[in-house]
């Protein structure tokens, strides 16, 4: 199953001073581009200093297995996420869609996750394998809309559930999910989440 895109120059100036000479004023560069490279280094990072937060491994292993009526997402960070789902790897974070994503996988499955501010802002899963229909697991959708993955689809919305499936209205079947902060579906028709087209979803990255 597979779902779906910084640099800091500094510059010195210095008065002219007959003097002095060209090696002095170039000579604290090197140290300057280690102190650089180590602030980012601090930043990449940053992520792992932030305390996880209780009951966000379970809501997301909910997730994973598709037990959509167990799952609420809370205020989970990336530091949730990696260990609920396992390590997403050394590579920089890439960007694409809804901001900074990174790639999951479970059980021979991706999961794709976006963050804001290293908050789980939402998550997308392809071909989620459910125990049973998704109207018999959750009931009648808060609202449903037309689908711009494919005009065939339907989008199903629970928004106060956090999820948005969009659907195949003949058979049932479920395409794509996106989990999301639980909402009214009013609020989240307004939302990008509710217009994600086929040529912005990255549904060939991980097939």
């Amino acid at each position: 199953m597979m779902v779906f895109c910084v640099a800091l120059a500094a510059c010195a100036t210095a008065a002219p001073v007959a003097s002095r000479a060209p090696a002095e004023s170039s000579t604290p560069a090197p140290a300057v581009r280690g102190d650089e490279r180590a602030r980012n280094d601090d930043g990449a990072d940053r992520w792992k200093q932030r305390p996880s937060v209780a009951g966000c491994r379970d809501a997301l292993g909910a997730l994973a297995r598709a037990d959509l009526a167990a799952f609420r997402l809370g205020s989970c960070g990336r530091v949730d996420a990696e260990r609920a789902f396992g390590s997403s790897g050394p590579e920089p974070s890439r960007f694409e869609q809804f901001g900074e994503y990174r790639v999951y996988t479970v059980g021979g499955n991706s999961i794709l996750v976006w963050f804001l501010a290293d908050n789980i802002r939402v998550m997308q899963l392809l071909y989620p394998k459910l125990s049973q229909p998704i109207a018999t697991l959750l009931g009648a959708p808060d609202a449903k809309a037309p689908s711009q993955l494919s005009s065939a689809w339907e989008q199903w919305i629970y928004a106060s559930r956090g999820i948005a499936a969009h659907v195949k209205p003949a058979t049932g079947e479920v395409i794509t999910l996106f989990a999301f902060q639980p909402t009214s579906a009013a609020a989240f028709l307004e939302t990008d989440i509710a217009r994600v087209s086929k040529s912005e979803a990255p549904i060939e990255e991980l097939k």
